[in-house]
């Protein structure tokens, strides 16, 4: 694998965050972003129940293991990306498969006459179908690889990184 240093540009717009190198395994580097919701830049945050919640939940950080295309070292900061197209992609697997499923079954079985317990049946059938259909989608690696997020430029600040900021007081 050649090393390269120079920034990279995703072609569409991409969703970014900052991560900090926890890891090197080869040429691999382990990173470590934190988890953010959107409760963060809300006004009302401060009085709000899903925030609290989303405090209780949401404060892990996400460890993922990127190609070191930068020569990252441990405690390196980076932006990394990956594409809006690849989300909508996997939502739209993880989302839409099950929920179409679930819909063909219930008319299905209201189609061939089945009773309000049979299409139930066949609703319960179609989501099972519908979920195994996404998993065996979602496992192929054409799809995993594209939602690997990839090391797009340095970060300014390894303290950015890390959530702290001047303002946290």
């Amino acid at each position: 694998m050649s090393v390269h240093n120079q920034p990279i540009t995703l072609d569409e717009s991409s969703v970014e965050t900052v991560a900090v190198v926890i890891a090197l395994e080869g040429d691999m580097a382990v990173l470590a972003a934190a988890r953010k919701s959107a409760c963060e830049s809300c006004a009302s945050a401060k009085g709000c129940g899903v925030s609290a919640l989303a405090g209780m939940f949401g404060n892990k950080k996400l460890h993922f293991t990127v190609p070191n295309s930068m020569d990252a070292r441990i405690g390196d900061a980076f932006v990394v990306g990956i594409s809006q197209k690849v989300i909508l992609k996997m939502a739209s697997i993880a989302y839409l498969l099950p929920l179409t499923g679930t819909l063909a079954g219930a008319i299905g079985s209201s189609f061939f006459g089945a009773s309000d317990l049979g299409a139930a049946c066949g609703a319960v059938l179609g989501l099972i179908g519908g979920l195994a259909l996404a998993q065996r989608i979602s496992s192929r690696g054409d799809i995993l690889n594209s939602a690997t997020p990839t090391i797009l430029r340095p970060a300014l600040s390894p303290v950015i990184a890390q959530g702290k900021t001047n303002c946290d007081g």
